[in-house]
This record gives structure tokens, C-alpha cells and sequence, in this order.
């Protein structure tokens, strides 16, 4: 069997990069198995290959995708290396580099999202997750939050509150369902997203 081949990664390989992505992610051709704990890890390194690592140490797998979160990255060079193990159980280990040509937050999700700050054992409230989406939230309308796989180990879902756990980004998809009125026809359904900085 031959190995995974990295199809597409994001950033791009030797891409300049106007603002500051959220997260590295890797595409490849086949499925990425965990025969160990990090068996399948991104580390991305500032200036160097050897220089300090500023991932946020979250890298995780879902089929052939292996992702990793990133804070706000200053301008400069960034070092992507990264270790697969595909369904053949031989590991690969490759790297490339990328830049950020200029200080910038990171690329909101929906128009009107952008990071905000959320405390350690704090939390907010669904319907304050609606409003920093960039969402209305209608009378009687139905609001549920979910978070983002890579961002369980930051943050979860309390009853009707999102709670911080650790620092790191905590990325909420909020959905709003409005009420059905009878004789009308079924409201459509919308939602948005917020990342939360946990701090």
C-alpha cells in the first residue's frame, strides 16, 4: 500500500499570507489512523525550523484532514512540519514554509465575526454567542450552540452557556431556529460563527 500524499494544505506551500489564519490544515489522499497518541501532529515554528513553536498544540484528525489551531500570528516566516501515519502504518514526516506579509487578525468566519476574549471558568450566555455571530435572534426563535471538534479541549457547552476551559481559540457555530407559525411557511433556519480567544 503506499503512503498518504498530501493533496492540499492550507496556508499554501511558500504562500504569502495578507492576514493571519486560524488554523494549519492538511488534506491527503487517504485516511489518517492514531496507532499513538500525536502519531498524526502538525508543529509550526516561528523563523526557523528550529525556532519556538506557536501552534496551540490541538492538532487532531477527522478522516483525511489533520488540523491544528493558531493564535494570532505576528508578520514573518512560519515553519510547517507534520507527521502522518496512513492506513499502510507508515509514518511520513515532511514540512514547508509559509509567511504573514502583515499584522492583522485572523479571517472571521461570517462578515461580522471576529475573535473575542473569553475567561478561564467564565461564560457566556447562547444569546450573547447569537449577537457576537452577527446573528438576530427573532422572538420565541430557538438558539443552540455547538463547538468545534478542534476546540473541545478549550472550551464546551454548559446547558445554555458556552464555558471556557483552557487558553486556546474556542470556535462556536450558533443556530437560529425561529418559531413555525401555522398557515406560513417554514422559516428558514440561519446561523453564524464567533471564535472566542480563551484566556
Amino acid at each position: 500500500m503506499a503512503h498518504a500524499t498530501l493533496v492540499s494544505a492550507s496556508p499554501a506551500r511558500n504562500s504569502s499570507n495578507p492576514t493571519s489564519p486560524l488554523e494549519v490544515k492538511l488534506v491527503f489522499d487517504d485516511e489518517l489512523i492514531a496507532v499513538a497518541d500525536n502519531a498524526n501532529i502538525i508543529i509550526v515554528r516561528s523563523g526557523s525550523q528550529s525556532g519556538p513553536q506557536v501552534d496551540l498544540g490541538n492538532s487532531a484528525v477527522n478522516g483525511s484532514v489533520l488540523t491544528v489551531g493558531l493564535p494570532t500570528l505576528s508578520p514573518g516566516s512560519y515553519f510547517v512540519t507534520y507527521r502522518i501515519v496512513s492506513n499502510d502504518g507508515h509514518p511520513v514526516t515532511s514540512d514547508y514554509q509559509f509567511s504573514v506579509s502583515a499584522q492583522s487578525s485572523p479571517v472571521p468566519t461570517t462578515s461580522s465575526s471576529s475573535n473575542k476574549v473569553l475567561a478561564v471558568k467564565k461564560t457566556i450566555a447562547k444569546s450573547q454567542a447569537a449577537k457576537d455571530a452577527g446573528l438576530e435572534v427573532p422572538s420565541k426563535a430557538s438558539v443552540t450552540i455547538s463547538v468545534a471538534k478542534t476546540s473541545k479541549k478549550f472550551c464546551k457547552v454548559s446547558g445554555s452557556k458556552v464555558v471556557g476551559v483552557k487558553a486556546g481559540n474556542c470556535k462556536i457555530t450558533v443556530t437560529i431556529s425561529p418559531k413555525s407559525v401555522k398557515g406560513k411557511p417554514k422559516p428558514t433556519k440561519s446561523s453564524g460563527t464567533v471564535t472566542y480567544q480563551v484566556k
